[in-house]
């Protein structure tokens, strides 16, 4: 291969860093495989600047070997901050780990599945802040609980695993970010949690939590008083259990439930009266069944929303029309029409994203209307949108592809669908 390979002062050092950034990751590997010389290219900040999160679970990471790993964490060292592994099943899923341990010690977030103990993995990356865990070996016996104290520098924790519910959690009392997998945490261990985390600004419950009484809402009101995103279900709560005392916390802006049928009248009315307060919800995220469409139009009283996610059956327009600052539009909504849609983007004036699902009645007529509408570049009175429609009418093949790309300053749009919210699932900002 040297053959094949100009001299470096053939060349010099800024071209080579130009054709390193050009490369993809196997091939930068392979080049700085040769010599001393290409070792100290590829160490060049600016070739290492895409390694400072890296992510073997995307699809050209993936095709790494074991060796080219090792010789990666060993040649980015330092430029390393977060690392995300394969989360299917591999035997050597935690070897990364004491890689990571051996060549990366600004190594700051890490996610990675555990298959079979996380005691003695993580105690050597104590620095981790961030960790999201999927556990392919049940419960979190004792040992791999006290693994997780050991990390004294840890604020952010995500934990997948199918037999366990939130036990002895509560000895983390430095979380800001605390997510359990779907079932959920156990009653008893999301009350310890709440009052001894007090620095806590994310819960995600998950929404299979069985057990819950209207004391359990009580205790998060009272104890959780930096909690600005909460995630939890209501499927399986009994009709008296008074979930809406949430709306009693004061920095809550972001919220997302998973609903079966309707809302509590006084959820609904809690965060309508919350639009007054200094902190006012931001986001609200129904996830399930439709809802009722007396419940919209209360829904749509919430004005200080900046994203939503519904679905009901008919499409009340006129209340949606009411959130004067949404940016993010999510929308179940299948009776929905060409000139209903077109109407909220126009008259929407924050809006920026507009996610439809299973709008059988828009057609392409819409898009050569909206096309029109828009004018072909942004101003004061209108910033680009994009426009996501999936489950439509529309013929995709007559689209009039030479007026959207002139347009493109303005609107955009995708036969797809946004899967995640938006807002809550941000990163937490930086404490003031």
């Amino acid at each position: 291969m040297d053959e094949l390979i100009p001299k470096p002062y053939q060349i010099g050092e800024n071209s080579w860093i130009q054709i390193f950034q050009y490369l993809n990751l196997k091939d930068k590997l392979k080049l700085a495989s040769i010599n001393d010389y290409f070792i100290n290219i590829f160490k060049t900040p600016s070739v290492l600047q895409g390694l400072a999160h890296f992510d073997l679970s995307s699809i050209a990471n993936n095709q790494l070997t074991d060796h080219e790993i090792h010789r990666l964490l060993c040649l980015a060292n330092k430029y390393v901050i977060s690392f995300t592994g394969s989360m299917a099943f591999k035997d050597n899923s935690e070897q990364h780990v004491w890689l990571l341990r051996d060549y990366c010690p600004n190594v700051r977030r890490l996610k990675l599945l555990f298959i079979r103990d996380i005691s003695k993995t993580l105690k050597d990356l104590p620095n981790i802040e961030e960790l999201h865990a999927r556990l392919h070996f049940g419960t979190l016996n004792i040992e791999n609980r006290r693994g997780l104290e050991d990390l004294r520098n840890l604020k952010s924790l995500t934990l997948e695993a199918s037999n366990y519910f939130g036990d002895e959690l509560c000895r983390l009392s430095q979380l800001e970010y605390l997510e359990i997998g779907s079932h959920g945490f156990d009653a008893a261990a999301l009350t310890e949690c709440c009052i001894t985390m007090r620095d806590l600004r994310h819960l995600d419950m998950g929404h299979k939590i069985e057990g819950l009484s209207t004391d359990h809402f009580i205790t998060i009101a009272e104890n959780c008083n930096q909690l600005e995103r909460l995630a939890f279900g209501i499927c399986n709560l009994d009709n008296n259990v008074n979930y809406e005392h949430v709306c009693q916390l004061p920095k809550l802006q972001h919220l997302l439930v998973w609903i079966k049928g309707a809302l509590r009248s006084e959820f609904l009315m809690g965060l309508i009266n919350k639009v007054a307060q200094p902190k006012p919800i931001e986001s609200l995220i129904l996830v399930g069944s439709q809802l009722p469409i007396e419940q919209v139009d209360l829904v749509c009283k919430i004005t200080s929303l900046k994203e939503l996610d519904i679905s009901c059956d008919s499409a009340p327009v006129q209340d949606l029309l009411n959130l004067r600052n949404m940016k993010y539009l999510h929308l179940t909504m299948p009776e929905i029409t060409n000139h209903q849609l077109k109407e909220l983007i126009l008259k929407l004036p924050q809006l920026i994203l507009l996610n439809v699902r299973s709008c059988r009645l828009i057609t392409e007529q819409f898009v050569a209307s909206i096309l029109e509408s828009l004018p072909l570049s942004e101003n004061k009175m209108r910033r680009k949108i994009k426009i996501y429609l999936k489950g439509s009418d529309i013929n995709w093949s007559q689209i009039d592809y030479k007026l959207l790309q002139r347009k493109k300053a303005v609107v955009e749009l995708i036969n797809g669908t946004v899967d995640e919210p938006i807002l809550i699932r941000q990163e937490l900002t930086i404490k003031p």
